[in-house]
């Protein structure tokens, strides 16, 4: 049976500008059942009778978690922000809260932090008589967009419960891949995105959290990748949880496994470019804390696929990606277009956080040092975005507004990437377009006659050089198409025999990296899997074979080691009784030739000292 109740509640706080008071509307949805009553799902409307926020929290040099409150609620209630709690699930039968609750169960006892934490800490109780509630919206912080294709929802849970998201700053060096090991219909990503809000809001029992979650249709986001989560299992100061993104792969029996594994794959390719990690910084979670996960890639044997896989994804391109778009588009009285007059913002503080969007909820991407100055591009709520993507609170104890403010010259063009016509080009300060080369922040690009960034193969002076999906001119072994290059420091493809590494590899004319038995230049040699020229004794397809110095297969008599062996016509080391140039020899079993008195089969024989068989002699 279904309740529609109207709560108001009237909550004061103090703030900088002293003691205010907001009235906070909100419609819950109740449900009763024999076992009792259960809040499954609030909020439809959030309305603040004060422009003054709940709380305003000082951003220099601080990473402040966001502050909202939650109030207390029924014990064990699951808290959520979209009114559609009781839709079926994908299989027609399972209801969000039931899939909510097989996820509750399936982290009943993980420790993601990997300290304890978990095991030892307390449910929070909540009065019967309360109703819980999340005084955030969910739906109006998410945004939706696609990775590689794949539909992405962005939705950062809120901070404040350390617990969930303990908003440390991280630079990633790492990914893990985990597996949910949750196969109950329902436990999809979007049943993950909306566990870890509840976690996250409504007090939790465990430290648990990580970046991703990604099944057969989507990827959700949890975490900004500049922040840790708890999901390494190697304790609070430790690599895995403090340097690595988390990426949960959903196992939901309603799902396609094989195509989450699929889109797991393009979503790292987007995360290495996107973070410059390398595929030897991927991990297992198992490698942080033993524990066996992911179950199934182990359990497969099928890890090293996955990371080829992604870096095949990365260096083959995977497509643009579209910029992200709010889920809920909301004209908001309180923002502003500052474009007449002009105003400047001068960082006067030592340093000041610089966050992703206007309010501290939003992750901190870099810090604003004493002496900068932006020209501010829109205000909201007394945020000033001074970078697309970058606001700061503005305070006159660590920053200085100035109105008026005329561009340094205003003749000046903004140097930088443009995208017109479907292509990309690249003005420098003097407004001309650039062509040819340009290193730009590090890497480096090529800009047609045209002015037009390529991609891809291209002949360039002579010389060829792979663009990857970006732009930017790749070096090293690549794996492009499915066969290895490798481009020198320079860029540059290279052919025939290259000393990489200390080995030698073979790359043919159109630059391939060649493997297995090859004629070059008249003789065989042998390249193992990985491309690299094998010499000395090699056991290759149950026969034997001696490779020289040079990786120069041989033929005939060979005196190894201080023993002779024959090498028939095709390389192969010849054993036992052998007829060869009209005499008899006999060649032990491991190849090496016989001489004097030898009992063979129960027979005595002569051999001289070229090993060729006496008749006769007794």
């Amino acid at each position: 049976m279904f309740y529609f109740i109207n709560l108001e509640v009237k909550k004061s706080c103090i703030g900088e500008e002293g003691i205010t008071t907001n009235l906070v509307k909100y419609t819950v949805i109740t449900m009763t059942r024999n076992l009792g009553k259960y809040v499954i799902t609030l909020t439809t409307g959030l309305t603040l009778l004060s422009t003054v926020p709940l709380t305003t929290l000082a951003e220099e040099g601080v990473n402040q978690p966001n502050q909202l409150s939650i109030a207390d609620g029924e014990k064990d209630a699951h808290v959520h922000g979209d009114i559609e709690t009781v839709k079926e699930a994908k299989t027609g039968k399972v209801t969000e809260a039931e899939a909510l609750k097989n996820i509750e169960n399936a982290f009943k006892d993980v420790d993601g932090k990997g300290d304890g934490s978990s095991r030892s800490m307390q449910p929070k109780m909540r009065s019967s008589n309360r109703i819980g509630y999340s005084a955030a919206d969910p739906s109006a912080t998410k945004k939706r967009g696609t990775i590689s294709g794949i539909p992405f929802v962005e939705w950062i849970i809120p901070a404040g419960n350390t617990d969930i998201r303990p908003a440390n700053p991280m630079k990633a060096k790492y990914i893990t891949i985990h597996e949910t090991a949750n196969t109950a219909p329902g436990a999809n990503a979007e049943s993950h995105a909306k566990y870890l809000y509840n976690q996250a809001t409504s007090g939790t029992v465990r430290t648990a959290s990580w970046h991703f979650t990604v099944d057969d249709k989507e990827i959700y986001q949890h975490l900004p990748t500049n922040e840790n989560g708890w999901h390494a299992g190697d304790g609070g100061t430790g690599t895995g949880n403090r340097e690595s993104i988390g990426i949960e792969i959903a196992v939901n029996q309603d799902g396609d496994y094989n195509k989450a594994v699929e889109n797991a794959k393009k979503l790292v390719a987007h995360l290495m470019k996107q973070e410059g990690i390398s595929a030897s910084n991927l991990r297992r979670h198992e490698q942080w804390s033993g524990k066996k996960c992911p179950d199934i890639i182990i359990t497969r044997g099928t890890w090293n696929s996955f990371v080829e896989g992604a870096n095949g994804y990365l260096n083959g391109g995977t497509g643009t990606n579209p910029p992200l778009v709010d889920e809920k588009e909301d004209v908001d009285g309180n923002e502003t277009n500052p474009a007449e007059p002009n105003i400047e913002l001068e960082i006067t503080g030592t340093s000041v956080n610089v966050r992703s969007g206007a309010g501290v909820n939003y992750g901190v991407v870099r810090i604003a040092k004493k002496g900068e100055k932006y020209k501010v591009l829109s205000i909201k709520d007394g945020w000033y975005e001074i970078k697309k993507g970058e606001w700061v609170k503005y305070d006159p104890s660590w920053s200085k507004l100035t109105n008026n403010a005329q561009d340094k010259d205003p003749n000046t063009t903004k140097e930088g990437w443009v995208f017109k016509n479907n292509n990309w080009y690249y003005t420098n300060s003097d407004g001309k377009m650039a062509t040819g080369w340009k290193n730009v922040g590090g890497a480096w690009y090529y800009l047609n006659s045209s002015g037009a960034m390529v991609t891809g193969w291209q002949s360039i002076g002579g010389a060829w050089y792979y663009l990857n999906s970006s732009g930017a001119m790749v070096t090293g072994w690549q794996s492009i198409g499915g066969a290895w290059y490798y481009l020198h420091s320079e860029g540059a493809m290279v052919t025939g025999w290259q000393s990489i590494g200390g080995k030698w590899y073979y790359l043919n004319g159109e630059g391939v990296m060649l493997t297995g038995w090859q004629s070059i230049g008249g003789k065989w040699y042998y390249l193992n899997g990985e491309g690299a020229m094998l010499t000395g004794w090699q056991s290759i397809g149950g026969k034997w074979y001696y490779l020289n110095g040079e990786g120069a297969m041989l033929t005939g008599w060979q005196s190894i080691g201080g023993k002779w062996y024959y090498l028939n016509g095709e390389g192969a080391m010849l054993t036992g009784w052998q007829s060869i140039g009209g005499k008899w020899y006999y060649l032990n079993g491991e190849g090496a030739m016989l001489t004097g008195w030898q009992s063979i089969g129960g027979n005595k024989y002569y051999f001289d000292q070229s090993g060729s068989w006496i008749e006769g002699k007794l």
